[in-house]
């Protein structure tokens, strides 16, 4: 997992090189007692080697087992998680679950390899164009990790063929390259089946990720070290999009609706002039609906946001799928508070926003975290 995917969850227990190198630090302080902390060493050794882990994975796992503990690794090695789309967002995100140590993979795309797909892409090379994106992932994954199960999912071709029973195979369900009526089908599905959903994609300096985890419980360390279970709702995606717009929310949340919208219209992502002027002419038609001026959401922005829809940044993709791959180590470990419930990252700032869209609230702003790299 890339080291500084996630250097700014420090304080939330995020797997982080970051993290590591303070607990080194630390442990060079003096301490009045080392003999305590050599039998504390010990002690954590005799705990995990009585676990259902093997010996090679006691090996590969060691640093994040004494990050985030036996209890979140065991949860991982259960855990069952549907890919759909691989994308260059959702290849990165592929690798930092695969490298965790989640238990069973399942990818399913529907699309070949195009050129364009080798913009940003960690697994796709020249000879994989004509090939279907899943396949082609397939054999550098595994060899990430050959202690976990990664499959392509038979007997579907596209994500329009799914079923609940399909769904209910797996723990936690995350999609990419798909349309918004899509996403809410799938999510719709996937909180029948009581199945943790995120969907993410990017659009070349900007990106986005949303999460529905339902009714979801997690435990987390109050300051004095104790574990204390909390619970958090979720709304659905259909509830966010239907969500009236707030003038609290960053505008670039309401440039994504606006891209989705003409996907859905069109069947594409614009590419040109003319084409940009009709994303420009659905952005004006929203705002009427939603009785808000043109200064709220500038043409300036949603230009920029669908002249880069179809582009694939390489970094900004692995910080994107940093972000995903540790919101799934949260959701499927439980031991950490994951966001809720929309984060939208912009490059051309160097910051991501999470906000609680939908939430209902008075007069006082969203629930909001800026996170700076």
């Amino acid at each position: 997992v890339r080291g500084s995917y996630c250097s700014h969850e420090t304080q939330r227990g995020g797997f982080t090189l970051d993290i590591m190198e303070k607990k080194r630090k630390n442990e060079n302080v003096d301490d009045p007692n080392p003999s305590s902390r050599k039998k504390s060493r010990l002690q954590s050794n005799e705990e995990i080697s009585t676990t259902q882990l093997t010996k090679e994975e006691t090996i590969r796992y060691d640093r994040q087992l004494r990050l985030w503990g036996l209890k979140a690794q065991e949860r991982l090695r259960k855990a069952r998680i549907l890919l759909i789309g691989i994308t260059s967002t959702m290849a990165e995100v592929a690798k930092n679950i695969v490298l965790t140590g989640i238990n069973h993979v399942k990818l399913l795309d529907p699309h070949k390899c195009t050129e364009a797909d080798l913009q940003g892409h960690i697994f796709l090379r020249s000879g994989s164009i004509g090939l279907n994106r899943g396949e082609a992932s397939l054999i550098e994954l595994r060899e990430l990790n050959h202690l976990v199960d990664i499959q392509i999912l038979k007997g579907v071709d596209d994500p329009y063929s799914l079923t609940e029973h399909h769904i209910k195979q797996f723990e936690l369900v995350c999609v990419s390259d798909c349309p918004l009526s899509l996403q809410i089908k799938l999510n719709t599905m996937c909180r029948a089946s009581n199945v943790h959903f995120i969907a993410t994609d990017c659009f070349g300096f900007f990106g986005y990720f949303w999460s529905d985890l339902n009714k979801f419980t997690f435990t987390k360390k109050d300051a004095d070290g104790n574990e204390n279970v909390h619970e958090r709702q979720y709304m659905s995606l259909q509830e966010v999009i239907e969500s009236p717009w707030d003038t609290q929310v960053s505008p670039l949340y309401y440039a994504f609706q606006v891209l989705f919208e003409y996907k859905e219209k069109y069947g594409k992502y614009p590419t040109t002039e003319e084409e940009i002027v009709n994303l420009l002419s659905l952005k004006k038609t929203a705002l009427s609906k939603q009785k808000l001026s043109d200064t709220f959401l500038k043409d300036d922005l949603v230009r920029t946001v669908g002249l880069h829809a179809t582009q694939q940044i390489s970094p900004v993709c692995a910080i994107l799928g940093g972000f995903v791959g540790q919101e799934i180590i949260k959701i499927i470990s439980a031991n950490d508070e994951p966001f809720r419930n929309v984060c939208f990252f912009n490059a051309l700032e160097g910051k991501a926003l999470v906000e609680d869209i939908g939430q209902k609230r008075a007069a006082k702003p969203p629930t909001t975290v800026e996170i700076e790299l």
